[in-house]
């Protein structure tokens, strides 16, 4: 009674079914002219359509005149068999095709003669009519499913370029409409496809066969219809009330989904915080909802198939028992005449309840359309595509802005600009400086054009920004944004970007001044090399380098460059920065910037506070007014100190290894398998590494797969019981419709008593039939639901608690382990599913009828075995045309769905690089090849022809058993009954299994994916918990100390990223580790939090060896703030308190957190504070997310702060106030910073020098600086 109660719940409550958690943004729209459906289809098409239309028109006929030759041959057999009169009763068709009236006194020779012509006929004119619907459903479809996939794959290019010309602005407004856009345009091809000629042909056939039913007997077809209107209604009601649990259902499935992808995504993070349980409870927690939802969803459907096979059966007795009664009652009804209308009516209400679907898909198709429509037909104030605007002949680089005001479309609470007004000459080079969130990265976006002011204007030219014909206006612009983004192709590819059709020599050229070359000649493949989206085989400096090399390739007037130093070390920002120098003259340059010795060099300084101008000067002018400008750059020079210059040796017992000499050189040659970020969602180095057990899988036995049906065996078994006992229902009805049909020979009133008695019969079974079919599809509903819930449950645990190795394989990557959890735990599920039920209900109506049969006729039923083969080859073919058709589809389209999803996951830096026309003419070359339409032809062919056999096939197994029935009638002087037993039992119960096994699961599939799901659930993690459980850093003693150690990453065995390391780090002490990029700095962190285990040597803390340790335990007592944070879809305050997942955080400690992270006063700014969500990519600056992030590792309050560039995204002021709170930080605790600026080491106790994996020079700041090496070279020029 709970589900039920649930049922009701849900069907009254007010939640809404939607498309998504975003789904509020979602553009809606109705359709309200069909004709919106076949806006883009070309005349041809229409006329196509037409032809199409007119063969499903007349494909719907056969079926109806089949159902008239039926009832006609039933009372030639009677006649022919047990003669009245010698004449034919009613039976115009087969009189047409050449069947004779025998004499009143023919012999019993002539009338088995006569029969067996008849038979021929009645055979020939089924096959007839059989073969005219296979080949006119045949064309029908053929032509609506290619119409459908030229016209959806029309739409998708048209709607690829509107997003394209689509504004950031439209897409924070929006969210993201290009996922949703998916299932829009497969609604439209399932709606215009085969369901369209589907449902003509159902619709028609329907309504031929009322025609034929009234025309036959309208009296019995009106009572018929009275009884056959319930299952209809319950129908319509279970359809309505399937179609919101299953929404909601998907719903809860998104969602888990979502929840899953999220905590794989950021797998490292889940991991250094020990997030596992948290995510398993999230995950578990709307697994289980949709579970609920399943679970009322299979009672509904359970009633409602349960109350629409009591119809049908009770229908069945009230045909036989009323219809007898109108024989001997009117002349006019003959037994014929009783099964033509009863099989009619039948057949029509079929039919009319498999338009639902065909409508539903219709309607959904409709809506989806408009919402296209509505996209497409979207005029975008600034249209990359359009021709419109102003080009200035001789553009020069003015830049004005006129009283600006800006809030971004995600946050209009929040202005970021207020009133900002400033003049940039031509040939100027400017800085801008501010806190984070101050409005410099904003500035550089209105520039573009990226977003309009929400007031005032911005000029270019002494022109507004607005009238400028915007394609032509950014290849004026040469961008490198804060977040780099590399796309799918080769470094040449990529770099060409900046200026296509570029040669070779420019792009060597771009990329030496940027000083990128270097680096690009050591990989294997030098510039073919192919970089993988987004560019994780690349660290995150050489990703900036061939960035900057894209904009430098490009002979703009106007240089925009946001951030680039955070991702590159001091000497080769300098470096990058002084080639500026040699190529921006006359060219009008915007840099946000926090180098000093840059901004000695730039022109002028705008200095933003609170989104106006505060103050503008050169750096002179504004150092010699105490201003912000001078205070910012005290604060700058009291955190990063000033370098001391000295010569001399350094002193005894500073240097922890031999120093090596370098030269400088060697400082800005990066190393092709260098690591960015470990925080990277593909893993240690991109994903051309395999997985060694890609492919594996184990075999599931019996025993397993009833081990992991335990907890809901007993649904299990009552189900299946149910749907062994469903499979005896039918075989014995038609025993007892066999008896019905023999007894229509004699209309006598004698014989009602015995009509009466079978058809109670078969009422009784109906009740039987609809028990059980309801104990059926919910015992097995709910088996199956549970199935899936625990399979993805363990199956997500398992990921969580593999090493992070594990994740870095291609094999591993995201998309794969979610397939496993969406889609293989559906495919394995379906081994027991209702579907499967239906399968084994099928098989035994075949196995019992044909023992039923050979005890009756023996010869009949063999040769209609025999016959099965060829029905099941049909349907066969209808079921793998489609799977063919599907996947082929998709591999079309996999390619060309990446493109778009490549570029509309990158829309700022695309419309920055003016790329779009490159992408969409990418798109469009994947979609329409014309070996990919001739394919599509084919394909649609294939599956239009095998849908038609399948659904005539059975046609032609009727027509055969009843010219061999006939046959053996005269031969063997068979009784009729027994012919309508075979064909009742064996041929349509074959027919029904055929089906079921083709809507059924895939058993091989199935049982792949339950092997694959096996393989993860067995997988051990290598790097597990150790036997001990003491908690480490606990005793004063707790140092760390690296013996020895070798390390490569096992995606990369090839390469040793540490080499002999060696270095000791004492309880308490703060140690800083700097070098160039690539050089293994991060690997130290990810060894320390046990991420990966070295190849070689030895990690120890204390007494204990690092393995020896609970995992737990010793991830809990570090603290990791990345360089690139990675921030979940959840509220501020969850993301800060996910730094301690051990214990309930309570709001003041997530407070007083965020104040130390210098982020309080943003977040109370914020309209919901500490409940705003975190979502768009749009809504924190990097900056802000890094404060976040560090916040989040503070509330852990642990033992050994780890830092990776923690402040290298943050402006100085906010360095300042984060550093003195780490300083009090670090306070008793052990710190290891990784830093390319001085600023995080001058406090540092120790400074470790790493160049290729080896420490090449050690000691404090001050020593390192006097010996004038490495160190000294790399912050010369800070």
């Amino acid at each position: 009674m709970g589900y039920l109660s649930k049922i009701f719940e849900v069907m009254h409550s007010k939640r809404e079914p939607s498309f998504g958690a975003d789904d509020n943004s979602y553009v809606r729209a109705k359709a309200t002219d069909f004709r919106l459906l076949y806006r883009s289809n070309t005349r041809p098409e229409r006329f196509l359509l037409c032809i199409g239309v007119v063969a499903a028109v007349i494909a719907s006929t056969g079926v109806p005149l089949i159902t008239k030759l039926h009832g006609e041959f039933i009372n030639i057999l009677i006649e022919r068999q047990f003669p009245t009169s010698g004449q034919i009763p009613d039976a115009p068709i087969l009189q047409f095709f050449g069947c004779i009236d025998l004499r009143n006194n023919a012999t019993l020779s002539e009338r088995m003669n006569a029969l067996k012509k008849d038979a021929v006929l009645f055979a020939l004119s089924v096959s007839l009519f059989a073969v005219l619907s296979l080949i006119f459903l045949g064309i029908a479809v053929t032509i609506f499913n290619f119409i459908a996939v030229l016209q959806v794959n029309r739409m998708k290019v048209k709607l690829l370029g509107a997003f394209l010309s689509m504004s950031p602005a439209w897409f924070e407004v929006n969210g993201p409409m290009h996922f949703a856009s998916d299932e829009h345009l497969a609604r439209i091809q399932q709606g215009v496809g085969e369901n369209m000629p589907i449902f003509i042909y159902q619709m028609t056939m329907a309504l031929t066969m009322l025609s034929i039913s009234l025309y036959e007997g309208w009296l019995l077809t009106l009572v018929l219809m009275g009884c056959l209107m319930p299952m209809l209604l319950v129908f319509v009601a279970m359809n309505k009330a399937q179609k919101r649990l299953t929404v909601l259902q998907a719903q809860d499935v998104e969602t888990a989904s979502h929840l899953a992808r999220e905590s794989l995504s950021a797998i490292r993070t889940v991991v250094a915080f020990s997030g596992e349980n948290k995510e398993i409870e999230r995950y578990s927690g709307k697994l289980y909802d949709a579970q609920t939802m399943g679970t009322a969803k299979a009672i509904v459907t359970g009633i409602g198939i349960g109350v629409s096979c009591l119809v049908v059966y009770c229908t069945y007795a009230v045909a036989f028992s009323f219809g007898f009664r109108l024989i001997l009652w009117l002349p006019k009804y003959t037994p014929g005449v009783l099964v033509t209308v009863f099989f009619a009516a039948l057949i029509a209400a079929t039919s009319l309840s498999y338009l639902g679907p065909c409508c539903d898909s219709y309607a959904a198709a409709c809506n989806s359309t408009a919402v296209i429509y509505q996209i497409i037909d979207n005029k975008p104030t600034s249209n990359p595509f359009s021709d419109d605007g102003v080009n200035i002949s001789n553009f020069s680089g003015d830049i004005e802005f006129r009283d600006v005001h800006f809030f971004y479309p995600s946050m209009p609470e929040s202005e970021v600009l207020k009133g900002l007004t400033f003049k940039i000459k031509a040939g100027e080079r400017v800085a801008l400086v501010g806190a984070s969130g101050s409005g410099k990265s904003t500035v550089l976006h209105l520039i573009q054009r990226l977003y309009d002011p929400v007031v005032g204007d911005v000029f270019v030219d002494g022109k507004n920004v607005k009238v400028l014909n915007i394609s032509w206006f950014r290849k004026q612009l040469a961008v490198v944004p804060q977040e780099n983004v590399l796309f799918t192709g080769t470094i040449n590819d990529n770099i060409s970007f900046g200026m296509p059709h570029a040669n070779a020599p420019d792009i060597v050229a771009a990329a030496r001044r940027a000083y990128a070359h270097e680096f690009i000649i050591e990989l294997p493949n030098g510039y073919e090399t192919h970089i993988s989206y987004p560019g994780t085989n690349l660290s995150g400096g050489q990703k900036q380098r061939i960035a900057i090399a894209r904009a430098l390739l490009r002979t703009s007037k106007v240089l925009l460059f946001d951030e680039i130093s955070a991702e590159l070390d001091r000497d080769t920002e300098n470096l990058v920065y002084k080639s500026l120098d040699d190529h921006s003259v006359d060219r009008t340059v915007i840099l946000v910037t926090r180098n000093l010795s840059i901004l000695r060099r730039v022109d002028r300084i705008l200095v933003l506070k609170d989104g106006v101008l505060a103050e503008e000067g050169s750096h002179q002018t504004l150092m010699s007014v105490d201003g912000i400008y001078n205070n910012w750059t005290k604060i700058v020079s009291k955190t990063y100190g000033k370098l001391n210059r000295h010569s001399g040796k350094v002193q005894s017992g500073t240097t922890m290894v031999d120093i090596v000499p370098i030269p400088i050189e060697e400082n800005i040659r990066m190393f092709p398998v260098a690591r960015g970020s470990y925080f990277s969602e593909y893993g240690a180095h991109g994903k051309h590494q395999r997985s060694p057990n890609k492919g594996r899988f184990l075999k599931v036995t019996f025993c397993q797969f009833l081990i992991w049906n335990k907890s809901h065996f007993s649904f299990l078994f009552f189900g299946m019981l149910a749907s062994v006992l469903s499979g005896l229902i039918w075989p014995a009805a038609c025993l007892f419709i066999a008896n019905l049909i023999e007894s229509l020979k004699d209309d006598v009133p004698s014989n009602i008593a015995y009509i009466d008695i079978n058809s109670i019969s078969i009422a009784f079974l109906g009740v039987i039939a609809g028990f059980l079919a309801f104990m059926q599809v919910c015992f097995l509903g709910i088996a199956s639901l549970r199935l899936s819930t625990y399979l993805k449950l363990r199956a997500f645990e398992t990921m969580l608690r593999q090493e992070i190795a594990w994740f870095d394989y291609e094999h591993n990557d995201v998309d794969s382990l979610c397939s496993y959890l969406n889609l293989d735990s559906v495919r394995a599920v379906s081994l027991i599913s209702n579907r499967t039920g239906v399968i084994i209900q099928g098989f035994t109506t075949v196995i019992c009828g044909i023992f039923l049969c050979a005890y009756f006729c023996w010869k009949l039923s063999l040769a209609t075995v025999l016959l099965l083969p060829f029905i099941f080859l049909a349907l066969f073919l209808d079921s793998f045309s489609l799977n063919k058709q599907v996947y082929k589809e998709l591999q079309m389209l996999e390619k060309s769905n990446k493109i778009a999803m490549e570029a509309l996951g990158n829309i700022r830096v695309v419309k920055s690089l003016g790329i779009e026309s490159h992408f969409l003419e990418k798109y469009e070359g994947g979609q329409n090849h014309p070996h990919q339409n001739m394919q599509r032809f084919l394909l649609s062919a294939m599956r239009g022809f095998a849908f038609s056999a399948g659904q005539t096939a059975v046609l032609f197994g009727y027509a055969f058993t009843f010219w061999f029935g006939s046959w053996l009638i005269e031969s063997d002087g068979i009784h009729f009954k027994y012919v309508i037993l075979v064909v009742e039992l064996i041929v349509y119960g074959a027919w029904i299994l055929c089906q079921s096994i083709c809507l059924g699961p895939d058993l091989c599939e199935a049982r792949q994916a339950a092997g694959r799901l096996q393989y993860i659930l067995h997988k051990r993690a290598r790097i597990y918990d150790g036997p001990s459980a003491v908690h480490p850093f606990t005793d004063r003693n707790d140092d760390i100390e690296f013996t020895n150690v070798y390390f490569a990453y096992p995606a990369r065995s090839d390469f040793m990223v540490l080499k002999n390391f060696n270095m000791t780090i004492r309880t308490g002490e703060s140690i800083a580790i700097v070098g160039p990029s690539g050089s293994g700095k991060s690997s130290v962190i990810q060894l320390l939090l046990r991420f990966y285990d070295p190849s070689t040597g030895a990690i120890t803390i204390g007494n204990n060896l690092m393995k020896s340790l609970n995992l737990t335990n010793l991830r809990y007592s570090m603290g990791l703030v990345a360089q690139e944070p990675v921030l979940f879809r959840r509220t501020i305050f969850e993301n800060i308190a996910y730094g301690d997942n051990r214990r309930q955080i309570t709001l003041d400690e997530v407070i007083d957190a965020a104040k130390a992270a210098n982020i309080h006063s943003f977040i109370m700014s914020l309209p919901s504070g500490y409940d705003t969500k975190i979502g768009s990519a749009y809504q924190l600056s990097v900056g802000q997310k890094q404060k976040i992030a560090i916040a989040r590792a503070l509330i852990r309050n642990p033992k050994v702060l780890l830092l990776d560039e923690a402040t290298s995204s943050l402006d100085p002021e906010s360095v300042k106030a984060i550093q003195e709170t780490l300083t009090k930080a670090m306070y008793g605790r052990t710190t290891i910073t990784i830093a390319h600026g001085p600023g995080s080491v001058l406090s540092a106790d120790s400074t470790y020098v790493l160049v290729r994996g080896r420490i090449v020079e050690a000691g404090t700041h001050n020593d390192l600086i006097r010996l004038k090496g490495f160190y000294y070279r790399m912050h010369a020029d800070f």
